[in-house]
């Protein structure tokens, strides 16, 4: 499994060079946030526009953004736009990614720096029917148990398991892909999910669900979803990553105030999802971060021991092995007071 997530490690390296020359390079005079003129900006999604974006596109519906002047285009991201490799080349100004990618990225040499959490902690978790009785890990012992080898859900595995001392060899792991069908025809016992978005579709088919949260027993990758910028961005214009943080907190604490009108906003980025099912999953996502964070502040700020705990889990679990200076992978200092 390690050797497998190295290679993800070694392909980020790829761009190191490159965006080196990149940053290596002063920037070009820019008339950019003065004189009135907007910043122009874009902003890369860790994934498909979903409920864990809400906040970025009431933003930008809202004109949060643009009263702060800047002009923001979002940009979908999916397995071939990774936001890191992006952001680092300077296609993008900001990306949304995880707090584990941001690290194995820095350890690559990757100039990227996390600016602020809008999901304190990794939703991976998993689900198992109601009638098969598995409610905990424990009930995990004996039964099939669907593996995403060399992905964070496999290690947020292993760390829990070796937590509360389960011996792998006497649970059942079966390679299964993103597609639930196996477990919805009774392949396998066990599903690995996100819990803030999965579950709804599942429960939407039909199935009673038991979801299981690693969290709840004390283990967990931080941070689920955190915007982050380059270091050449942070340096160059310090006044555009206050100004777009600021504006985002805004989207995310309005999507907070009223769900339903920012599942609407939402729904004309993601039309095959119905708004009903866009409603139910930002629900989820903000019961999920009050597990966290019971004082919603929108764009939360990250604690270096939360940074810590999971770089230490990735160097157990995980196979990374190059010292990383947390202090330098993030910052609060952009955060609005």
């Amino acid at each position: 499994m390690n050797k497998k997530l190295l290679l993800g490690i070694i392909a980020l390296a790829a761009i190191v060079v490159g965006a080196f020359l990149l940053f290596k390079t002063p920037p070009s005079p820019s008339k950019e946030g003065a004189s009135g003129q907007p910043y122009r900006v874009s902003l890369r999604l860790a994934w498909l526009p979903g409920a864990t974006f809400a906040g970025d596109y009431v933003a930008q519906a809202k004109g949060y953004w643009k009263a702060e002047g800047i002009d923001v285009t979002i940009n979908a991201g999916g397995f071939e736009y990774d936001a890191v490799k992006l952001v680092a080349a300077g296609a993008d100004t900001f990306g949304i990614t995880s707090g584990p990618q941001l690290l194995l990225a820095r350890a690559n040499g990757v100039p990227v720096v996390a600016i602020g959490a809008t999901i304190p902690r990794s939703p991976i978790g998993w689900v198992a029917k109601k009638a098969s009785g598995i409610k905990a890990p424990q009930d995990f012992i004996g039964k099939k148990v669907g593996a995403q080898f060399g992905t964070h859900t496999e290690i947020t595995f292993e760390a829990l398991f070796a937590k509360l001392g389960i011996d792998l060899t006497r649970i059942q792991r079966i390679a299964v892909k993103f597609d639930p069908r196996p477990f919805v025809v009774g392949e396998i016992d066990v599903l690995p999910v996100y819990i803030i978005d999965q579950p709804v579709d599942l429960r939407q088919a039909g199935l009673d669900l038991n979801v299981i949260d690693p969290g709840d027993y004390g283990v967990s990758l931080a941070f689920g979803n955190l915007y982050f910028t380059s270091e050449q961005t942070l340096k160059s214009k310090p006044d555009l990553v206050r100004r777009f943080l600021r504006a985002a907190t805004k989207g995310w604490l309005e999507a907070k105030a009223d769900p339903k009108a920012a599942a609407q906003i939402l729904s004309a980025q993601a039309p095959d999802t119905k708004q009903h099912l866009i409603e139910e999953k930002l629900r989820v996502t903000l019961d999920f971060i009050g597990k966290t964070e019971p004082t919603y502040r929108g764009v939360f700020r990250m604690s270096e021991a939360a940074w810590e705990d999971t770089r230490g889990i990735l160097a157990k679990h995980g196979g990374l092995q190059q010292a990383i200076d947390i202090k330098l992978a993030f910052t609060n200092g952009f955060l609005p007071e």
